[in-house]
């Protein structure tokens, strides 16, 4: 049973596909979404007991190239609050896809899914609104991200997407002269998406 479990993740990893799944068709879609712990409560909480910033919109969007099980997503970010705008690009690997009509593993090209992806993510961030024109305040942040997408909602050509990461923020360092943190669990960051699929 050991060596079974463990098959049966390696095939997950490295293949994108548990059991027996059609090869994906390549498509192309845009995607929009806000981060929802700014949304709610704001920033992360300074020494003294104060958020960084108030409770505020902080938009991404994008588009994704998805082949076989892989997926390339180039993307724009802007935090107008605190002057924020990041320009990136994120590879990531479709690890596992679940049916949501039958419960069993999907095909990916017709059925209602719930889709799990992980990939790592790297973008050049600008403080004062500027991105790639004051190499001051410009940073290159790398992240490991995550993402659980439910994919084509009621068979259509729509999806939800929630995706969270652990990102190194050297904009902070710059900016503040603090050490860089990965934030995931000191300052969580994790963006509710829309996306439709365009062929």
């Amino acid at each position: 049973m050991f060596i079974a479990a463990i098959l049966i993740i390696y095939t997950a990893t490295c293949t994108g596909q548990i059991g027996w799944q059609p090869d994906r068709e390549d498509r192309i879609s845009i995607i929009n979404g806000f981060d929802v712990k700014n949304a709610i409560v704001g920033g992360k909480k300074n020494d003294e007991g104060v958020r960084r910033n108030t409770q505020a919109f902080v938009w991404k969007g994008g588009f994704s190239i998805n082949r076989d099980y892989w997926e390339g997503h180039l993307f724009l970010s802007v935090f107008q609050q605190i002057d924020y705008t990041s320009i990136g690009i994120s590879i990531n690997r479709e690890i596992a896809t679940f049916s949501l009509r039958s419960g069993y593993f999907a095909d990916p090209n017709n059925d209602s899914t719930l889709a799990f992806l992980t990939g790592v993510q790297g973008e050049f961030v600008g403080r004062d609104g500027m991105v790639m024109f004051n190499p001051e305040l410009t940073t290159f942040n790398p992240s490991i991200i995550g993402k659980i997408r439910w994919d084509r909602i009621f068979h259509s050509r729509f999806y939800l997407e929630f995706s969270g990461s652990f990102t190194a923020r050297y904009d902070i360092k710059a900016l503040n002269g603090d050490n860089s943190k990965w934030q995931m669990f000191e300052n969580p960051s994790g963006f509710l998406s829309i996306g439709i699929i365009l062929n």
